[in-house]
């Protein structure tokens, strides 16, 4: 059997006609008719019984009918999987992301996992990138763009701060905290210190480190500091947390994380499959640290 007659099968099943399957194909009724005898022959076996002027599948077709559909998935699958391996060798998908981003190396190296096929690199010259992950918290974001996520920018607070008797805080209400910060130079620093200064104050910030996982394990001795802190997508691991989320009532906190892409670019099959799994990696994020917190 090959995968003409397999396909001619599902076809002929999916229509329960002859003739209207071989339209369907754009083929002759005989040369359809013929694949289905030799595909029976070789099974030994008829698939299908007559019912007036159409056929439907026996039970030796129904038998086989949901592994076949499977096969020819499969076969397409690898079909693409060829076709999107030969775009990212004569050309990876090069993509750029913010200074201290923690989320895109994460999602590139679920990406590499789940499509090994399809190569990515990083790059810092955005003239030269296929994706750019930002985030914005005022103003208009960039055309074209994917939005991937919306978050609350939180403060952090140790269990052993009076402040985490409360759900919510002004931003102004902390003027006098001490901070501990995502270091200078970052994009996420820069926003949370115009948050700060809507609100009427330079933070007082006594510690500064690159990456927010030892942000997050100095939260957790209980120093009496406070920390901006991402509502989904600083959580990475469902250990206790000895801090608390509070929602800043005012000024409004909150980033857009995306995507964008040069509004002329050339779109490809490997290409469609990266932004489609960016989306659903987002997504996730969101789900799993809602369930966390």
């Amino acid at each position: 059997m090959d995968i003409l007659q397999l396909k001619y099968f599902l076809e002929v099943a999916s229509q329960e006609h002859m003739t209207n399957a071989a339209k369907k194909m754009n083929i002759s009724q005989p040369t359809i008719s013929q694949a289905i005898t030799r595909l029976e022959d070789e099974l030994g076996t008829k698939l299908f019984t007559r019912q007036g002027r159409n056929i439907k599948l026996n039970v030796y077709g129904q038998a086989i009918l949901e592994p076949i559909t499977n096969a020819i998935a499969l076969l397409d699958s690898i079909k693409q999987i060829t076709e999107t391996t030969k775009e990212t060798e004569k050309a990876p998908i090069v993509v750029g992301y913010w200074k201290n981003s923690s989320m895109v190396p994460r999602l590139l190296s679920d990406f590499a996992r789940n499509y090994p096929y399809i190569k990515t690199k990083t790059c810092s010259d955005k003239d030269k990138c296929d994706f750019i992950f930002s985030f914005e918290t005022f103003g208009k974001l960039p055309y074209p763009c994917q939005i991937l996520l919306q978050e609350d920018l939180c403060l952090a607070v140790p269990l052993s701060n009076p402040l985490s008797q409360k759900d919510t805080v002004c931003l102004s209400d902390v003027a006098n905290e001490e901070f501990i910060c995502i270091s200078k130079g970052a994009l996420f620093r820069e926003k949370c210190d115009e948050f700060c200064q809507l609100a009427g104050f330079t933070p007082n910030v006594v510690m500064e480190h690159e990456n927010y996982w030892t942000i997050e394990q100095l939260l957790n001795l209980g120093e009496g500091t406070v920390s901006f802190w991402p509502r989904y997508s600083w959580l990475v691991n469902s250990s206790p947390k000895k801090f608390k989320l509070l929602s800043i009532t005012s000024p409004m906190c909150v980033r857009t994380i995306y995507v964008t892409w040069p509004e002329n670019a050339v779109t490809s099959k490997s290409k469609e499959i990266f932004k489609s799994f960016c989306i659903e990696f987002f997504k996730a994020m969101k789900a799993n640290s809602e369930n966390a917190w």
